[in-house]
């Protein structure tokens, strides 16, 4: 009786181990994922910063002067 409930606890055990493993190497591809996806998405926020800049400086430049249409 001893000795089946041993076996059945490593079997348990091995079991656990098992699930432990794929779990953390899921565990480390999913970090592997977001640390791209956090890369990325500070890129995306440098690249809307940069257009803002470019976009307020081209609204801050003064109008070329034009010369006055006139029917003639």
């Amino acid at each position: 009786m001893v000795h089946s409930d041993n076996v059945r606890l490593e079997h348990d055990v091995a079991f656990l181990k098992a699930v432990l493993d794929d779990t953390q190497k899921e565990l480390r591809s999913t970090r592997g994922v977001l640390a791209g996806e956090r890369s990325r998405a500070f890129q995306l926020q440098v690249e809307v910063f940069h257009l803002k800049q470019r976009l307020h400086s081209l609204e801050n430049r003064a109008p070329t002067p034009r010369k006055p249409f006139t029917c003639s």
